[in-house]
């Protein structure tokens, strides 16, 4: 099999497709299932932060002439950033990845989607765990850990994490009537106390309060 990343990636799922039904292992949707989903995350280039290596990388399927016309650089700049981006695939996802997909490996299939679902969505930032303000509270109180811990025994934390997320809130956030949400928002943007020569309350503001503490 090639050792570019990309011709690797065409010629598994290819002989994947091909493979006849009494030759399939019992985890052959699974191996279908990783290198479709591994496709989409290479042609989606949430790994690469340059755009013109992304480009160059969604125009794989075509000549390095023809992409360098496209991105207005020589051809041998495409097949230097093509060549960089293989390596950096292959490190990412490791070298004997297309290998052990095609031998239904059943354990390396359910970490690479595990890897292409945290870098897709962004769970590899810690930014995107807790609000700026809690962040900025726990990074103030970091020191040196010295202990360490188990998975099995972080289940508590990573339960809250998981249950708390920006990023799954921001999928519902999607989901809500945006008119409402935007009409909800500017209501907790005003104060709560309200100073027009006296201090009084802005009851419409406690309302929401407190019918969102219930929720607590």
């Amino acid at each position: 099999m090639s050792q570019n990343f990309f011709s690797c990636l065409f010629e598994t799922e290819q002989r994947l497709k091909d493979k006849l039904p009494e030759a399939r292992s019992e985890n052959h949707d699974l191996s279908l299932k990783t290198i479709g989903v591994l496709k989409q995350f290479v042609n989606s280039c949430k790994w690469n932060d340059t755009e013109k290596t992304r480009l160059m990388i969604r125009n794989i399927h075509r000549r390095a002439v023809d992409t360098a016309k496209i991105c207005n650089v020589s051809p041998h700049t495409v097949r230097s950033a093509r060549s960089q981006a293989s390596k950096k695939l292959f490190r990412l996802f490791g070298e004997d990845v297309f290998n052990k997909i095609m031998n239904g490996d059943r354990e390396l299939c359910n970490r690479t989607l595990a890897l292409i679902y945290a870098i897709s969505f962004g769970y590899d930032r810690v930014e995107n765990y807790m609000p700026e303000a809690l962040l900025r509270k726990l990074e103030s109180q970091q020191s040196s850990i010295d202990v360490k811990f188990a998975p099995e025994e972080l289940s508590d934390v990573i339960r809250f994490l998981g249950r708390f997320d920006l990023i799954a809130m921001q999928k519902q956030l999607e989901k809500l009537d945006q008119e409402k949400l935007m009409y909800v928002f500017e209501i907790l943007k005003d104060d709560l106390l309200l100073d027009d020569g006296e201090q009084n309350v802005n009851m419409l503001k406690l309302s929401i309060l407190n019918q969102i503490m219930k929720y607590r």
